[in-house]
């Protein structure tokens, strides 16, 4: 690595090799930052900034909050809708359980009732 002369902050120069899909992303993603800015494309300012960005993302000095954010609402609602159809089946299981107790304790049972008309399967009752 060389640096440029005292006259201009000191600039490393480093040869970086990447496979050509990746060259070619970053040459893209380079033009549109440029476009937005409205200033001519420029690789090494891009590189550097994506460098910079990933070693303060990797020393959590920068954190991408809404991202994580994002996910962790997600995370949150799909919580909430599993607990909601399980809270619903508990519900629905409990109604059942006093039901039959109660027809139980009331001396109630479908398996010792005789069969009326209505409820019989050839419509024959007892």
């Amino acid at each position: 690595m060389g640096t440029d002369g005292n006259s201009r902050a000191a600039v490393a120069r480093p040869t970086i090799r990447m496979n050509l899909e990746t060259y070619e992303r970053a040459k893209f993603w380079a033009g549109r930052d440029a476009e937005a800015a409205g200033t001519p494309p420029n690789f090494n300012d891009f590189v550097t900034a994506a460098v910079e960005n990933e070693i303060a993302r990797r020393s959590g000095v920068e954190i991408d909050a809404d991202h994580i954010l994002a996910g962790r609402i997600n995370q949150m609602a799909d919580a909430m809708k599993s607990m909601e159809s399980q809270l619903d089946a508990m519900g629905a299981m409990v109604r059942t359980t006093f039901t039959t107790l109660i027809e139980l304790a009331r001396g109630d049972s479908i398996l010792t009732d005789e069969l009326d008309d209505k409820d019989s399967e050839f419509g024959v009752g007892s």
